[in-house]
């Protein structure tokens, strides 16, 4: 399995999401092991169909998990997220931007949500995991803004270039780097 997983991944999924069936059995420990090797298959290759299955086939009360395996759950469903919230693109025209600006926001608080769930369950490799990705998304918003070209509407203005470009920095740029350290 591993092998094909690094050879063809494609293959791989089809034959993880065959052997589990509609709902796997996760209260069975082998299933359980092979069912987060998909879940991270399907996070890694942004496979979100399949990702979004095994995050609710992992949210079951019931399935009696230990410590670590609710964490790296709770980890592959923010990376989950984290995927949803980076292909987002930021861009002109103003009315987009702010949609777009609010589309990451609201996805980034979900992310992070879960994010500090899997670090709750202090897991010290998970707990890392998931508060460097907590950084990674604040640099992202950071570099989205950063990568924004200056408005249209300023181009023959440098006053307003220059204002603009404060603005960006103090509102947008500045605070995204404070949330990531």
């Amino acid at each position: 399995l591993v092998a094909t997983t690094l050879q063809q991944p494609n293959a791989a999924r089809d034959r993880l999401e065959k052997m589990l069936g509609i709902k796997p059995d996760l209260k069975n420990e082998d299933m359980r092991q092979i069912a987060f090797a998909l879940f991270e298959l399907s996070t890694d290759n942004d496979w979100p169909e399949v990702s979004e299955k095994m995050a609710k086939a992992f949210n079951d009360p019931n399935l009696n998990m230990s410590n670590y395996e609710l964490a790296r759950a709770a980890y592959l469903d923010g990376r989950r997220i984290q995927r949803d919230f980076e292909r987002i693109t930021l861009e002109f025209p103003v009315r987009t931007l702010k949609k777009r600006i609010e589309e990451k926001a609201k996805l980034r608080q979900n992310a992070e949500k879960i994010y500090r769930k899997a670090i709750g369950y202090k897991n010290a490799h998970i707990a890392t995991a998931a508060a460097y990705q907590l950084a990674q998304m604040a640099l992202h918003f950071r570099d989205a803004f950063r990568a924004l070209p200056m408005p249209k509407e300023l181009e023959n203005d440098p006053v307003a270039q220059d204002e603009y470009t404060i603005w960006l920095e103090d509102e947008l740029i500045y605070p995204a780097e404070d949330a990531a350290s």
